[in-house]
């Protein structure tokens, strides 16, 4: 059996195609670990993925209401680099 971490963009146009996905590598006997926002927790868990949620800073980030996908593409980098380190220890033990 081997793991599989997901990160996932907590929206239904990310989730919605990434769970049968998840489902079938849980199927298979893969432990699948997947990070989404609370929204998305029995969506993700019904796959067979172990749900985690997000640390809280991504989730009170400023994300810009205006100006499309990439007028928030700054504010979703420095995001990342704020909590990859974090996913990344928390996958190590999760």
């Amino acid at each position: 059996m081997g793991n599989c971490a997901a990160v996932l963009v907590p929206a239904e146009g990310h989730i919605n195609p990434a769970a049968p996905i998840l489902a079938e590598l849980a199927r298979r006997g893969e432990r699948v670990v997947v990070w989404a926002t609370e929204t998305f927790r029995q969506q993700i868990e019904r796959t067979g993925a172990e749900f985690r949620t997000y640390p809280l800073v991504f989730n009170s980030w400023p994300w810009p209401s205006e100006g499309g996908l990439l007028a928030g593409l700054p504010a979703r980098l420095e995001c990342a680099e704020q909590i990859l380190p974090e996913l990344v220890d928390r996958a190590g033990g999760a």
